[in-house]
């Protein structure tokens, strides 16, 4: 029996840990149990003697153990914690379908805060207002994450420092290195039949808890991580001095449970058959939403029957009402979200029109759950898209189409952006690219000079003039990587190769600029955070160096660590082809 808990002493107690791997190798599930020393003495007595019955053949109960053995694993204690230990080396490419398979909580973990790659998605480094106070960056790319499910506490033996201190035993515990981080989306356990007001004030004690114990918040997010490192800059953090999350504010008290942008589609699909509806709350955003045309879900790009053209309707509810084109849902939503997000052009043309929307923008707001404008809804819902192909439909990344291109070109030049002709913006992010100009860097080239990326039929040609000829066409590969604006495409490499004389040797007997460029690639991406992170941490580490400060001063693209797409872009196929072996 616990002892009472009038006489409870952190003292008393002890903790032990459990560490499973179930089907993917990449998870394991950590259980932290605290128990009363007295307890976990008087459980361990009655386990060894039962093994002891077992040996003798004297337990009575022995089949009736052997069915409950995985239960009497379960140490029931008077605290637990429940995590998961994320081994991301191990997912690299199917982050997002591996936190899928695990739990709810971490599908929407992952897809918030990471790519397929287990790598912090550009707004939480780049962005001012994403990144928060900046306190966690891209140094969440490496270690260990313990995804923190669950902290109970037994009711009689709460407020006594108990969750705080098992939080630390965790913290100082051999599943928890210095450069792993613990992460967590606090929330009360059951919060269903509490009105808004008890919610919230759950809410903030369950947060209070985790900052009193050094989590802070990641950008702007629900989630909040823990760094062991004492350096790391969220441990010089003040509690109060880090932002707040807009995920559970309310920006209505208007109730609508069918506008709903977060299931938009099936949302559409309610709606297919409803005509134009002037009553009811959010009469605009359900029209901009379900007047969407066809052609976004597979069909003809005609207007769903009997609707009044958008143009039209938007035009009749400002005559009527002219603040409404600028009203939010209950997620704080303004129309011109909902017409970004449904990809309706047509909408948001309209919207931006100056006798539609008045002295007000809409352009830049973010007082939304999401924090997003009307640009940024639109361009995390494509790369969204993308993700579940990849992820959960096991589909080859294809270029966006171009209509979600023309309507987020449409907002960017609304907002002053200087985004060249509509065939350049569409040319530059059919493949989610974030940024201009970036140009594809590849890490030095040492050690073997990668002739193991010939085919083998060509082996016996290869001599030292052969090798040499390898190697200057890998010269040739940086000088096109280090030419300002010029991307490496197979047709430039090869033209370099074949005007460079120390090539010839190598192109002459059947070389090809392809085995190359497949070792560079190859090499790179083992080098990078996918597979052993060399090359970062080598960039980390020599921070005074000049091609490490010309690293750093990189933009951050989407597509950094995209390979395969970066094999396709540039003529290779999007499959390695060696390396060979004898």
């Amino acid at each position: 029996m616990p002892q009472a808990a009038a006489n409870f002493n952190l003292e008393d107690c002890v903790v032990s840990f459990t560490d499973k791997s179930y089907e993917n190798p990449a998870v394991s599930r950590l259980r932290l149990v605290v128990e009363l020393k007295t307890d976990q003495q008087a459980r361990l007595k009655e386990a060894g003697e039962r093994q002891e019955r077992r040996a003798a053949g004297t337990d009575e109960d022995d089949e009736d153990d052997d069915m409950f053995d995985d239960e009497d694993d379960e140490v029931q204690g008077i605290a637990t914690i429940e995590a998961f230990r994320i081994f991301r080396r191990k997912c690299r490419g199917s982050f997002l379908a591996t936190m899928d398979d695990e739990s709810d909580e971490l599908q929407k973990f992952g897809v918030k805060l990471f790519d397929k790659n287990g790598i912090l998605k550009p707004e939480f480094i780049e962005n001012d207002y994403h990144k928060g106070s900046g306190c966690f960056g891209d140094e969440l790319n490496q270690g260990t994450i313990v995804y923190v499910e669950k902290v109970e506490v037994k009711p009689q033996y709460r407020h006594k420092g108990l969750g705080g201190w098992a939080l630390k035993q965790l913290f100082n515990s051999k599943y928890v290195m210095k450069g792993d981080f613990v992460i967590a989306w606090p929330s009360p356990d059951d919060p269903r039949f509490l009105n808004t007001a008890e919610r919230a004030e759950l809410q903030e004690k369950v947060e209070a808890f985790f900052y009193k114990n050094g989590f802070r918040r990641i950008g702007r997010t629900v989630f909040l991580g823990y760094s062991k490192d004492p350096d790391h800059p969220s441990r010089k953090l003040v509690a109060k001095d880090d932002v707040k999350t807009t995920y559970y504010e309310r920006y209505s008290d208007i109730e609508d449970p069918q506008d709903n942008i977060r299931s938009l589609d099936e949302f559409m699909m309610m709606q297919e058959d409803r005509g134009s509806d002037l009553g009811g709350p959010f009469p605009l955003h359900r029209e901009i939403a379900a007047n969407t045309p066809i052609a976004l879900r597979g069909g003809g790009a005609t207007l769903p029957p009997g609707r009044m053209p958008i143009a039209e309707f938007i035009a009749l509810v400002h005559a009527n009402d002219p603040d409404i084109v600028h009203s939010q849902n209950p997620d704080g939503l303004t129309p011109l979200h909902v017409a970004a997000v449904a990809v309706n052009q047509l909408a948001i043309e309209t919207l931006l029109k100056p006798e539609i929307a008045g002295t007000q923008s809409d352009l830049n707001r973010r007082d939304n759950t999401n924090g997003t404008t009307p640009l940024e809804a639109l361009e995390f819902t494509l790369r969204s898209g993308v993700e579940f192909g990849e992820a959960m439909l096991g589909q080859v990344q294809k270029p966006y189409p171009d209509l979600p291109l023309q309507c987020a070109y449409t907002l960017r030049k609304a907002m002053g952006e200087d985004v060249g002709t509509i065939t350049e913006y569409i040319k530059q992010k059919r493949w989610g690219c974030t940024k201009q100009g970036v140009i594809m860097s590849t890490s030095s080239i040492n050690g073997s000079i990668g002739l193991d990326f010939v085919p083998p039929h060509l082996w016996p040609k290869i001599d030292r003039t052969f090798a040499e000829g390898f190697r200057a066409v890998l010269a040739d590969i940086i000088v096109a990587c280090r030419t300002e604006d010029v991307v490496p495409i197979l047709d430039r490499i090869r033209a370099l190769a074949a005007t460079d004389p120390e090539a010839a040797p190598y192109l002459r007997k059947s070389g090809r600029v392809e085995y190359a460029l497949d070792f560079v690639l190859t090499w790179a991406r083992e080098q990078s955070v996918l597979i052993d992170g060399m090359f970062d941490e080598n960039m980390q580490e020599d921070t005074g160096d000049r091609i490490s400060q010309k690293w750093h001063a990189l933009p951050i693209c989407a597509n950094d660590l995209n390979f395969e797409l970066v094999r396709a872009q540039i003529g290779l196929g999007r499959n390695q082809i060696g390396p060979y072996s004898a």
